[in-house]
């Protein structure tokens, strides 16, 4: 599936629960992760990875800094791999 198929998908049950996320369409700093939301007091920051795309090195050390900061970091294939995560800190 593409990239931009999750995220609408990701968006649209954010929003269903009642969380807040917004999409990263443009950001100022390279790196920055597609999606930041916001669900029972935390901080996730989501890279949608379609089928056959691969995280770049400098979404990973995003990554590792958020994780550092207190955020939880996903890198999301499906819709699946953020409500998982998701529910882990609810």
């Amino acid at each position: 599936m593409k990239g931009s198929i999750i995220q609408t998908e990701i968006l649209h049950w954010a929003e269903a629960m009642g969380y807040y996320a917004v999409n990263i369409i443009t950001a100022s700093k390279s790196g920055t992760h597609d999606i930041h939301l916001c669900a029972g007091g935390q901080f996730f920051s989501i890279e949608v990875k379609g089928k056959g795309d691969t995280e770049k090195k400098l979404q990973r050390a995003k990554a590792i800094r958020i994780e550092k900061a207190g955020g939880i970091y996903i890198l999301a294939r499906s819709l699946q791999d953020v409500i998982d995560v998701v529910k882990e800190f609810k």
